[in-house]
Order: C-alpha cells, then sequence, then structure tokens
C-alpha cells in the first residue's frame, strides 16, 4: 500500500482550452511562449479526473482559454477545479482589476480544503490509492476482529474507515468530514492482514439484485447469506475469461510474467485450441469459466497490491479488483448446461453425438404423445450422450 505524504500536494494555476477521457484521459494547458505566443501543451491526466470534470462541467473544449487550479500529488494531477470566468472589461484593464485575486487569476476553493486536509494527516496512519486519502485503523488486529465477516471461516472482513476523495477537495464540508467507505482486509496463514484500498462504498450490498437477498428490516437480524455475501458470490458466479485477460495484462506488466500463473493461461489455451485468447469473441470471454474462484481471485490481486508501494501500479491493481467484482464475474446457471465439471470440479468439453431425425424417430417409437415430448425434453437437455473427445480445462487451483 501507499502511504500518504501531505507535502507532495500543491497548486498549481493554468489556462486551460481542453480536457478529455480520450487516450486515458488528457487536457490541453496554454503557456507564453518568449515572444509572449500562446502555446498549448497536452498533458496526460488520469481518466478519473477528466470523467469527473466532464460529468460536473458537461462542455470539455473552450475556444478562450479558461483559468483552472490544478491540484498534483507528486507528479500525478488528481483534481482540476474551474475558475471564474471574468468580463473582457476586466481582463482587457489588467491596472485597475488585475489585483482583483492577488497574483492569481482567481482563489480556488480547493486551497482551503488541501489545507484542512493536511492539518488532519498530522494525526494516525494515513493512505492513498491515487483517488483518494483515506485513515486506516490505529490497531488493525482489533479493527479485523471487530470488523463484518465476509465468510463463514471469517478470513474476509469488511473494516469502514473514514475517506476523502481528491475530486471533492474543493468541497470544504466533504474535507472536514470523511465518508465511509468499505476496505476488504484478508487474513493470510501467517496470521498477517492483507487489505485493498477501499473499492466500494458498501461492499457488504455487493451484487444485491443478483443474488436475490433482500436486505434486513430495521429491527430484522441479517440472514447468514446477507452476511457472508463473499461465500454467496463464491457459490453463485464464476471467474470469467474476460478477467484473466485483463489480470494477465496488467500484472504481468507490473510483477513480471512469472506472477500469472494462478491463471493457468497455458490450460486455457489448450481448452479453446487457441493461443489468441484476446481474439476470441467478447460474448465468450464474458462467460467461459476460468476455474479460479472468486475468492482465489480476490485473495491473489490482494496480496499483490499490498506489497505495492508504486502509486501508478496500485491505481491500475484497484480497476482490476474492481474489474474482478464486476465484468470479471458471472452467474454460474448461465451456461451450466454448457459447461460441465468432473468430480474434481474441472471444466469439461463433450463433443456431443449428432442424432439424425430417423434415429431420433426409432428411438420415440411405440411411446405416447407425453412420452414422446418427454424423451425430446430429456434428450435435449438432460442426457449426456457418449462423447467422441474430452478436453479439460485442469483449472483446479488446489493441484
Amino acid at each position: 500500500m501507499v502511504k500518504f505524504d501531505p507535502s507532495l500536494l500543491r497548486i498549481e494555476y493554468a489556462a486551460l482550452t481542453h480536457i478529455t477521457t480520450a487516450l486515458k484521459g488528457s487536457m490541453r494547458l496554454v503557456t507564453l511562449d518568449d515572444e509572449g505566443e500562446e502555446i498549448e501543451t497536452r498533458y496526460p491526466i488520469p481518466f478519473a479526473v477528466a470523467r469527473a470534470w466532464k460529468e460536473k462541467h458537461k462542455v470539455t473544449k473552450y475556444l478562450a482559454p479558461i483559468p483552472v487550479a490544478v491540484v498534483y500529488y507528486g507528479e500525478m494531477v488528481v483534481m482540476v477545479e474551474k475558475g471564474p470566468q471574468l468580463p473582457n472589461y476586466m481582463l482587457q484593464d489588467p491596472e485597475q482589476y488585475g489585483s482583483l485575486f492577488g497574483d492569481k487569476p482567481f482563489t480556488a476553493y480547493v486551497e482551503e480544503g488541501v489545507a484542512i486536509l493536511k492539518a488532519m494527516c498530522e494525526q494516525g496512519e494515513w493512505e492513498t490509492d491515487g483517488f483518494s486519502v483515506y485513515r486506516m485503523p490505529d490497531h488493525m488486529n482489533i479493527a479485523f476482529e471487530t470488523g463484518v465477516e465476509l465468510t463463514a471461516d471469517g478470513k474476509f472482513r469488511a473494516i469502514e474507515v473514514g475517506l476523502i476523495k481528491f475530486a471533492e477537495l474543493s468541497d470544504k464540508s466533504c474535507v472536514q468530514n470523511p465518508s465511509n467507505h468499505t476496505l476488504v482486509a484478508i487474513k493470510g496463514g501467517n496470521d498477517k492482514i492483507y487489505t485493498t484500498p477501499p473499492i466500494f462504498k458498501n461492499i457488504a450490498e455487493m451484487r444485491q439484485d443478483n443474488l436475490g437477498i433482500k436486505k434486513p428490516k430495521k429491527d430484522e437480524a441479517p440472514s447468514r447469506d446477507h452476511m457472508y455475501r463473499f461465500d454467496m458470490i463464491d457459490k453463485n458466479f464464476d471467474v470469467n475469461l474476460e478477467f484473466a485477460l485483463a489480470a494477465g495484462n496488467t500484472v504481468g506488466r507490473n510483477y513480471g510474467y512469472k506472477a500469472v500463473g494462478p491463471l493457468r493461461l497455458e490450460r486455457l489455451m489448450l481448452a479453446l485450441t487457441t493461443v489468441n485468447l484476446p481474439n476470441i469473441k467478447q460474448s465468450i470471454r464474458a462467460t467461459f469459466p476460468t476455474g479460479m474462484t472468486f475468492l482465489q481471485a480476490y485473495a491473489w490481486l490482494t496480496g499483490l497490491a499490498s506489497q505495492t508501494t508504486d502509486l501508478t501500479q496500485l491505481m491500475e491493481m484497484r480497476a482490476l479488483i474492481k474489474t474482478l467484482c464486476t465484468k470479471g464475474i458471472f452467474k454460474k446457471n448461465i451456461i451450466e448446461r454448457v459447461f460441465r465439471k468432473d468430480e474434481n470440479g474441472n471444466v469439461s468439453f463433450e463433443k456431443p453425438t449428432m442424432l439424425s431425425p430417423e434415429q431420433l424417430k426409432e428411438y420415440v417409437k411405440g411411446q405416447s404423445e407425453s412420452e414422446k415430448r418427454e424423451t425430446l425434453d430429456r434428450v435435449l437437455r438432460d442426457v449426456e450422450l457418449p462423447s467422441t473427445k474430452t478436453v479439460a480445462t485442469g483449472m483446479n487451483l488446489n493441484d
């Protein structure tokens, strides 16, 4: 994890003409050259910063440069605040109006927010994930024991932490009153506690609609299914090929390609008879089981993220964990009649025996109409016909 260093926060005033989410996010700032001519320079920024601007201000391109306050954490842009657009008569008379904001084009609200945040960080242990700053519990072991259990064995637990988003630094009330977000903590075999960034506001309600679990009423104790949310997800969902491809790319680039071993990509290539897994149709990537369970994948990513000290890498791992919990899993019952598992839990694929209409007629000869319908239904849905070829993924991670 990355400890938050408040001394790395700084504010710079600039003039902006364009901000976009394209190419993973960028902005164009205007500066003056030695001859006083305007020069536009493109700077890469995090996608989340560009998206936050687009959602708040709608307009992303300006014919005349507008004043902005750019907040940096080290060399990374974490927030951009839009300034007031002064009328031309003020801009054209700098002698009279040039001192309206001193030596700055305007006074940004974010200045007060940053000052408050720096004062708050003098106490306690604060960390950052590139999107927010959050205070870790003073005693992690105690916080873990009192956290909300996400699995029946108690190894996965949810801990609430106070969080301040970089995007809300210009709002004084948001900085002074950190919101509660869920941090997932996992206890390893050595009793060491690993944590993920607080990605979700309330992970205890994750996949609420998909699992069909009703929220407990005010005076009603939560059910076992509602409490052990990760167990329910692990039971009802499979990790798909889409996640495996995203994880292989991100983990391999940041930790070396030996680190992608748990994905068993070579077995997936054998099962799908291709070495070009990214070229497979998206519909198949979204519903093809990798054999890795949700809990295995979450624990694997948490272990990697916990040892990450580079902020850019942590942001990528945070996005990967979010992908696992959203697009990276699918309900098992969607394809339970297509993919079958053997006694070891390995996914196997069978080439079905084709029946001709004549063979089917012979098969139901002498049966009543109701019996014929029942036989046809059984043949089409339930009967496992003798196969000519069997290919197993062997994706049992306990091997």
